[in-house]
């Protein structure tokens, strides 16, 4: 984790999620400009591995898990009989 007003990073063993606000995003993209990064996020992990959201691959799908059970789901498909 990134303390923001420090620009430090800080551990702790338990952590509460919460909402990022508007504050937060400025003051991160405020960071990013004093330190000359580039635009745009960058997710890696603790090997220094980057991430990278399915999304933004090409010839890679996103399936939503829930959409089998999606009661608003309907297919254009005409069941078969066989």
């Amino acid at each position: 984790m990134l303390h923001l007003p420090t620009n430090r990073i800080i551990t702790r063993s338990r952590v509460t999620p919460i909402p990022i606000t508007p504050t937060v995003i400025i003051q991160v993209h405020t960071m990013a400009q004093t330190q000359h990064q580039p635009e745009g996020l960058k997710v890696s992990n603790h090997y220094n591995i980057v991430l990278y959201d399915a999304a933004w691959i090409a010839g890679v799908d996103f399936e939503d898990e829930d959409e089998e059970y999606d009661s608003d789901f309907s297919s254009d498909e005409e069941p078969s009989d066989d």
